[in-house]
């Protein structure tokens, strides 16, 4: 028999998710109807006591095209290390506006390739230099065509992201991957 935890929000088979768990005090909100063409999707996990620290899940509902693919592909085909700019500059259809070479809003501090519990994903952290929130996503390849790419990042305002981010970490921690 399982032991009792404090267990808050689960989400389970969304994306390349099979499960994945927070911590108490984490509520899960209903996911956003698709606004428009693809499958489009966005899921939202946030603090009960805070709703500006939360857990996202997005897919943008098309594939990228090929040249990004195959970049993407090209950068989780070797061994987990930081990215350098010639490895990121590339990615920016990936990254959409979370790359230097495209955006005055995102100051981007790191871009790596980590195995996440038997996947390789790439992992950007930085701010936004608007409203000052820190994130720290995950994108990851859904399909092993490097064209379908599921989003997973925890977002929070600067002194809450600091003080969420180990619960946050803990539940991206706990993935469990189709």
């Amino acid at each position: 028999m399982e032991s009792t935890r404090n267990v808050g929000a689960e989400i389970v088979n969304h994306g390349q998710i099979d499960r994945m768990t927070f911590p108490q005090g984490w509520v899960a909100g209903e996911p956003a109807p698709n606004p428009g063409i693809g499958s489009r999707s966005f899921r939202e996990v946030y603090r009960s006591d805070d709703r500006d620290s939360s857990m996202c899940f997005f897919y943008r509902g098309l594939p990228v095209n090929d040249q990004a693919a195959q970049t993407f592909r090209a950068v989780l085909s070797v061994p987990a290390h930081e990215l350098t700019q010639a490895e990121i500059e590339p990615l920016s259809e990936i990254l959409r506006f979370k790359t230097p070479v495209k955006s005055e809003q995102f100051t981007m501090t790191s871009a790596r390739t980590e195995d996440l519990n038997g996947k390789l994903v790439l992992i950007v952290e930085g701010r936004y230099t608007g409203g000052a929130e820190q994130i720290y996503e995950i994108y990851v390849d859904a399909d092993g065509s490097g064209r379908f790419v599921q989003e997973i990042y925890f977002q929070a305002p600067k002194e809450q992201y600091e003080r969420h981010f180990k619960e946050a970490s803990d539940a991206i921690n706990s993935i469990r991957w189709k």
